[in-house]
């Protein structure tokens, strides 16, 4: 997937809510007779919904300590909060509040397209573009 994306071939765009501790949890592939258990590492340009914006995250551009805070601390801190207050842990994973955080910023969305995404080096990393093929 990552070459595939790097030489232009995919495009993708990942979309999840901050706090949500689902995709927080590491992944491991399944193992096959020829390999053994590996871990799944998100690619693409991830759009992170939050009650008070969103943002735009290539995985090119987040190094370990940003994806430690996004990706695991701030959710695990996150989902104990919603158990302290007696909401559930899946509160940050449902689709209703993907739909509500995507209306409330839907003014800025609707203007971005996936194309100038992957060439906004406040998005992707310089050195991702400058190696990727950029077909129109």
């Amino acid at each position: 997937m990552k070459q595939l994306e790097k030489d232009g071939f995919l495009r993708h765009l990942r979309v999840s809510n901050k706090s949500d501790v689902v995709p927080a949890i590491p992944g491991l592939s399944l193992p096959s007779f020829r390999h053994h258990w590996r871990t799944f590492k998100h690619t693409g340009i991830n759009l992170r919904l939050m009650d008070d914006g969103c943002k735009f995250e290539h995985s090119s551009k987040v190094g370990l300590r940003t994806a430690m805070q996004n990706n695991f601390i701030g959710p695990i801190c996150d989902s104990i909060l919603c158990i302290i207050k007696g909401k559930s842990v899946a509160f940050y994973h449902s689709t209703r509040l993907h739909g509500d955080r995507v209306k409330a910023n839907w003014d800025d969305l609707s203007k971005k397209t996936i194309h100038g995404l992957y060439n906004d080096e406040n998005v992707v990393s310089k050195d991702f573009i400058r190696d990727s093929y950029h077909g129109e």
